[in-house]
């Protein structure tokens, strides 16, 4: 049996990634016959078709399905290896994606505490669910995220606290109230998108406790569902981070919950990346970092 090779894989993996041997080819530099035989020579050595092909298009069947995430770690492993014996200044871009409440709130901070001493990651913003597979199949590096539910297959690291609040228009009968949970009964709601950190808070802490609801939006930015709140189009879940200006400015007002729903972020990264230079590093200036929340 002849030895997989590290080119088999990033051949296999760029062509899961792109569904085409044209664009394997233009991303590895190579040509479309050399990347064509690299996929058919580590089909034959494993036994087992990876692809089915049909009109010139490469998608992914059962086996390669079951080989991709244990490529995707072997590549990330040799790129490890790599930075380990590398000057820090010849190393890469970190790449780090974050949670949208994060992102748009706490990381502006972050990046500008490590523009004083350290070269800029590359930023990602998605959904707590989308960011865990990024990191699964190692197109990030590190993730800030705002949910408590985390992969078995990730590292996650206790990171800073932020509150959850109910936000209603400033004229709603509970605006500003200390309210029981009964009281609830019978609203409207907009909520963020399903998967995303503030909609399984909603659904683990909030929804436990009422009957009788109605979902009426289902919006994926922030800035729309306090927009929406504030027309008293319905009720929501959000960060009061997020909130504070809204808040402040009395375009929302906070509905007391019988009892604070705090919530935690965390850093999070696949465990095979613990040793990585650029992830250490990224962990002490976490570690390090002194947040203000707006007033």
């Amino acid at each position: 049996m002849h030895d997989l090779s590290i080119r088999q894989l990033r051949v296999f993996v760029t062509a899961a990634q792109t569904g085409s041997l044209g664009d394997v080819s233009q991303q590895l530099n190579m040509t479309r016959s050399a990347a064509s035989q690299a996929l058919k020579s580590l089909e034959q050595q494993l036994g087992a078709a990876l692809f089915a092909r049909s009109n010139q298009r490469l998608q992914l069947n059962g086996h390669g399905h079951a080989l991709l995430p244990l490529a995707n770690e072997l590549l990330q492993c040799e790129h490890t290896i790599w930075d380990l014996f590398q000057p820090q200044s010849s190393q890469g871009k970190l790449r780090l994606g974050a949670s949208l409440t994060i992102g748009n709130f706490v990381v502006p901070s972050l990046l500008a505490q490590l523009s004083k001493h350290h070269q800029l990651p590359e930023v990602t913003l998605a959904n707590s669910s989308q960011l865990q597979q990024a990191l699964k199949n190692y197109q990030l590096d590190v993730a800030l995220i705002e949910s408590d539910v985390i992969d078995s297959a990730l590292t996650r690291q206790p990171w800073l606290t932020d509150e959850m609040i109910l936000i209603a228009g400033p004229q709603h009968p509970l605006a500003g109230q200390q309210i029981e949970w009964h009281q609830l009964e019978a609203q409207q709601w907009i909520l963020r998108e399903p998967f995303s950190g503030s909609r399984e808070h909603f659904e683990h802490h909030i929804a436990p406790h009422i009957s009788d609801m109605e979902l009426v939006l289902e919006l994926n930015n922030l800035a729309a569902i306090i927009g929406s709140v504030g027309q008293h189009v319905g009720l929501s879940l959000a960060s009061k981070l997020a909130c504070q200006q809204a808040l402040t400015s009395g375009q929302v007002a906070q509905i007391h919950l019988p009892s604070p729903l705090i919530r935690q972020f965390y850093v999070v990264y696949p465990k095979s990346n613990q040793t990585l230079s650029l992830v250490t590093n990224f962990l002490q200036q976490v570690d390090q970092f002194q947040f203000n929340e707006p007033s």
